[in-house]
């Protein structure tokens, strides 16, 4: 695409300035891009580092800041520390095409889009749970997120923490879903309809977690049936198995009831770390009096 391009050939140290508020920022990097724009690492004048999302769709990039406004607005979302903070829409010229752009938090972490390794049952619950959670907040505010995957989710290795990076397919319940990957869509899996309500989310929800446990989900031929067999098969935690499979079945239908399924993933995990931890220490011990004991008989031989 020849505006993709365009917005491609920032090198680093370019200068961006807004022309209505006239606010200037130096280009660091490339972080990604897609099919409406990109996304740069940039600094602004206070040499903070910031994420700008580029685009030449105007409505498109105007909902998601209007998006991002409202759920940063009242600490809906604050303490998920999901939602990046939003600090201004501007745009600038280059010819006489105008390209748009937000200027958001910069978050830490790797798409999990990108992601090549394996992930634990525990990171797979953790991560679920956190996006569970943070759907549930959307609900509870009377929207759909609809297309919930890995590479719109980042992840802090270090703390533990994800973060929600593309907000374009937000909507009010009871609308018809614009933007959703098939892969995700319930309705391309035969399981409901594209209107946006609570179960949609908690369907792709079901595939995002898949997706985490198993790799890349794609349709298979035998439909959503045969799909679950192949996950039935595939996650070997029982616990996360039922919770994910249960997802896909829209049951629980809300996503608040997913997240405390999770952390009984997560409990149980923390139970067991536990207990090998005390048998672990319980060999320990038992190794250390025997070895006593022997020194013991040698010194009372001698």
């Amino acid at each position: 695409m020849k505006t993709l391009e365009c917005l491609l050939s920032f090198k680093p140290g370019a200068l961006i300035t807004g022309r209505w508020e006239r606010n200037c920022y130096k280009v660091i990097r490339l972080l990604g891009r897609g099919g409406t724009g990109v996304v740069y690492l940039v600094k602004d004048e206070n040499g903070e580092l910031r994420a700008m999302k580029i685009s030449s769709d105007l409505i498109g990039i105007t909902r998601e800041h209007r998006t991002l406004l409202f759920l940063n607005r009242g600490n809906r979302t604050v303490k998920l520390k999901a939602v990046p903070g939003v600090y201004e829409l501007d745009d600038f010229q280059i010819g006489s095409t105008v390209y748009h752009y937000i200027v958001l938090d910069y978050c830490p972490g790797v798409s999990l889009g990108k992601y090549k390794g394996r992930l634990t049952a525990r990171q797979v619950a953790m991560i679920g749970q956190q996006a569970a959670r943070f759907l549930d907040c959307l609900h509870r505010a009377g929207l759909v997120f609809g297309d919930l995957k890995p590479g719109n989710v980042l992840y802090d290795f270090k703390n533990n923490i994800i973060y929600v990076i593309d907000y374009g397919s937000v909507c009010f319940k009871g609308q018809s879903l614009k933007q959703y990957t098939p892969d995700y869509d319930r309705a391309s899996w035969q399981a409901g309809t594209r209107i946006a309500d609570e179960n949609y989310d908690t369907f792709t929800l079901g595939m995002f977690l898949t997706s985490l446990a198993l790799g890349k989900v794609s349709g298979t031929g035998a439909g959503l049936a045969g799909f679950i067999s192949i996950i039935t098969r595939g996650i070997k935690h029982p616990l996360l198995r039922e919770a994910v499979l249960k997802t896909l079945q829209q049951r629980p239908p809300r996503c608040r009831e997913v997240a405390a399924e999770l952390s009984i993933v997560l409990e149980e995990d923390e139970v067991k770390a536990g207990c090998e931890g005390i048998g672990g220490f319980v060999n320990f011990i038992g190794i250390a009096s025997a070895v006593s004991f022997m020194l013991s008989l040698a010194y009372y031989y001698q």
